[in-house]
């Protein structure tokens, strides 16, 4: 099992915060492909990913039992 925590918009896009996926191992790209195509995120591109809060690269493998969050571009003044 791994969970997917969604942050600002992202949570909006999916209406949800957190999904669980049921797998053993997936990579960064597989579980954003995975999000397209369930909830039709397509601006994950530009966010940041985050194995257990260590910054996280396309092919990075997320274990069972591991968190994988997503984190959009933040914007201020």
């Amino acid at each position: 099992m791994v969970k997917i925590l969604l942050f600002a918009e992202l949570q909006e896009f999916a209406d949800t915060q957190e999904i669980i996926l049921n797998e053993e191992s997936i990579t960064v790209k597989e579980v954003k492909q995975l999000l397209v195509e369930y909830y039709q995120i397509k601006q994950l591109d530009a966010c940041m990913a985050a194995i257990d809060e260590e910054f996280a690269g396309e092919d990075d493998i997320v274990q069972s039992g591991q968190t994988l969050a997503f984190l959009p571009p933040v914007s201020g003044g």
